[in-house]
């Protein structure tokens, strides 16, 4: 009884591949498009974990594409520089 258990998951365990690939040939133009995307570096999703404000152990998870979080940064990298500029104006050297 046990070995014929055994021999019936080995044997499901087998096909399942065979099915899985024959599935996967009648592949259509809309498999095609989705490949596409994914092999675009600047849309795959990217998840970073974020410390929540006034706990010490709870984790916030954000997920965005690789363009979301560049341009996320580049807008916070522009607002930083504007506001040190700012700051400079107000400086003048007096000789």
């Amino acid at each position: 009884m046990k070995k014929t258990f055994i021999f019936a998951i080995a044997a499901s365990l087998i096909s399942v591949p065979t099915m899985v690939s024959a599935q996967g040939a009648e592949g259509s133009s809309e498999d095609t498009e989705a490949n596409a995307e994914e092999n675009d570096p600047s849309q795959r999703v990217k998840c970073k974990r974020f410390a929540v404000t006034g706990s010490l152990i709870k984790k916030r998870k954000v997920c965005r594409t690789v363009a979301q979080w560049r341009e996320i940064s580049e807008n916070g990298n522009r607002y930083a520089k504007d506001i040190v500029d700012t700051a400079n104006q107000g400086f003048t050297r007096s000789d």
